[in-house]
């Protein structure tokens, strides 16, 4: 399902089309994003936890691997507002760092 951008497409059609459940959540999203990646021939663990700077754990949504090493962290946020996108780029970037990732 690629659309361009002239054309876009509602985010409720695209849940429909996308098959997902009318009262979805974060890890439904996360799971039909990791099965496609999958699909794609693409090496993944969901919901990898680390230890954190400083104390404290965190939990990436998707790490992809290359060659067995973290190549990309996905941090997965259902809404997209301001506090989401913060939220969802401090998370990738530590996890990033943490876990020896190239790419966020």
């Amino acid at each position: 399902m690629i659309y361009s951008k002239r054309e876009g497409i509602d985010p409720r059609d695209w849940l429909k089309q996308a098959n997902f459940p009318s009262n979805w959540k974060e890890l439904d999203l996360q799971q039909w994003i990791a099965d496609r990646l999958r699909s794609q021939g693409y090496n993944l663990k969901e919901g990898v936890w680390m230890n954190l700077p400083g104390g404290g754990r965190g939990q990436a949504d998707i790490v992809l691997y290359d060659n067995n090493k973290p190549w990309q962290v996905l941090e997965i946020k259902k809404l997209i507002n301001r506090e989401g996108v913060l939220l969802g780029t401090n998370q990738a970037r530590a996890y990033t760092e943490v876990l020896g990732a190239t790419e966020q």
